[in-house]
């Protein structure tokens, strides 16, 4: 699998107009819940494309033209939620696997599936 981190960047600069950048609106509720998942949709461009001279690779780096929060995950709308996975399964040419993330003293857990056959023990 190829790493993302090396294949796109994302530039450092969000758009400064409060016209196309949600974000403004959401600050106080980033400072309150700052571990909260939420779902934005982003419109974006290629800023500019970097090539490494060594490996031959080129990187591109994208700009963030436009931002909208669309809330926290389980708050967002079911259609919303349903287009992203649609979405997902297109690129990925299959359904990805269903997850829920929980958060336990502190300590996020992913499991996959049904709880019950994700604790790693022996039901016997």
């Amino acid at each position: 699998m190829t790493d993302v981190s090396k294949s796109v960047k994302l530039a450092g600069r969000l758009p400064g107009s409060t016209e196309n950048n949600g974000l403004l609106s959401v600050v106080q509720e980033l400072i309150d819940s700052p571990k909260a998942d939420r779902m934005f949709v982003i419109w974006a461009d290629v800023l500019k494309i970097t090539e490494d001279v060594e490996t031959g690779d080129h990187v591109p780096t994208l700009r963030v033209k436009r931002i909208e929060p669309m809330g926290e995950v389980d708050a967002a709308s079911q259609a919303l939620r349903e287009l992203v996975m649609q979405a997902a399964e297109a690129r990925l040419g299959h359904t990805p696997l269903p997850f829920d993330e929980t958060d336990v003293d502190g300590v996020r857990i992913l499991s996959f599936g049904d709880e019950d056959d994700n604790d790693g023990e022996d039901d016997d």
